[in-house]
């Protein structure tokens, strides 16, 4: 529950200060488990929106205390995403065909892992954070 609370605050306040967040954003949280489609990302039912993260989202990625937790798998390229929160304890990976792009990197969060086995496109701000 701190992580949501944690979301909404840097939502917020990214959001009052930042002169390229005109339009709301929409915090999309994964929830995953979609029967048949556990992993996918591309699967809307997956999302807590219902749709699947676009540039319009923030696409939240959280720590999943159930057993058998299912995190989201990117296997082909998906629509571009305004903004990224993978959370402590969350992970999230790439596949082989996987591609995702971050429009406002500099303001992604990336402390889950990360298992980028196919195309990761960050802002150089963001990519000098990861190493």
């Amino acid at each position: 529950m701190k992580q949501v609370f944690a979301i909404l605050a840097f939502t917020l306040l990214y959001g009052l200060f930042s002169p390229e967040t005109a339009q709301a954003q929409k915090l999309n949280v994964w929830k995953g488990g979609q029967p048949g489609r556990q992993a996918d990302w591309n699967c809307p039912r997956n999302w807590s929106l219902g749709i699947v993260p676009d540039q319009t989202c923030v696409a939240v990625i959280e720590q999943n205390f159930q057993s058998g937790a299912n995190y989201p798998v990117i296997s082909t390229p998906v629509e571009l995403v305004r903004y990224l929160m993978l959370l402590p304890g969350a992970q999230l990976e790439i596949g082989p065909r996987g591609h995702l792009e971050v429009e406002l990197s500099d303001a992604c969060l990336f402390e889950g892992e990360l298992l980028n086995r196919g195309q990761l496109v960050l802002e150089p701000e963001t990519y000098a954070q990861l190493k």
